[in-house]
């Protein structure tokens, strides 16, 4: 008996005698590659469909982006001295595009004693808009919008701060500079009093 070239069936001719067990292997073996072919049909078209799922979530989140049309403006900073300061170059941004900057920033007091603060002033250009963060001898962080006013730029703010006696409180506020001007500005700048590692991170409100 002669077999197939690829998978080894029989082949019979007219003198070979025709026996169960030749038709049982063959038909397992038979049964095996289709098990395989399918298997492997099944697997081709799993990675096509997670794939295809995966393309979609992404163009999702792009398309959340572009809803929020909230930007991040570099990665968070921290100054490398005490009393540091950051600046934000914007000169290769068109400020009439936004609606507002959004600010995330922490700060530590130099000392626990009362005359030792932790502040976080806000310059745009080198006009001062005034205190987002003011703690007496201990920790603050803030979050503030940044934004142009009828006349000016403002900004609203909240603080959470941690004083010297481990007394917590939070205060909010806004401040303004009526003469600063939101289509004109070059820089933003953070001014820090309190030790090195103050930080922050800027995002952009586009419309």
């Amino acid at each position: 008996m002669e077999t197939t070239t690829n998978y080894k069936l029989p082949q019979w001719v007219k003198a070979d005698q025709i026996k169960m067990d030749d038709f049982n292997d063959a038909f397992g073996k038979i049964d095996a590659q289709m098990k395989k072919n399918a298997d492997k049909a099944n697997a081709a078209a799993s990675a096509e469909s997670v794939g295809t799922q995966i393309t979609a979530v992404q163009e999702q989140i792009v398309a959340v982006e572009q809803e929020i049309k909230l930007v991040s403006l570099g990665e968070p900073r921290t100054t490398t001295a005490a009393n540091g300061s950051i600046v934000y170059d914007l000169s290769a941004l068109n400020m009439a595009d936004y609606r507002a900057f959004l600010v995330f920033a922490t700060v530590d007091a130099a000392g626990t004693g009362v005359s030792d603060k932790g502040r976080v002033e806000l310059l745009c250009d080198s006009k001062s808009i005034g205190l987002l963060a003011d703690a007496m001898g201990g920790h603050a962080a803030t979050v503030a919008w940044i934004f142009p006013a009828m006349y000016g730029v403002a900004a609203g703010y909240h603080t959470p701060t941690q004083n010297r006696n481990d007394s917590f409180q939070g205060l909010s506020g806004a401040i303004l500079n009526g003469s600063a001007n939101w289509n004109a500005m070059q820089s933003m700048t953070f001014k820090f009093t309190g030790l090195k590692g103050s930080g922050c991170v800027l995002y952009g409100l586009k419309k």
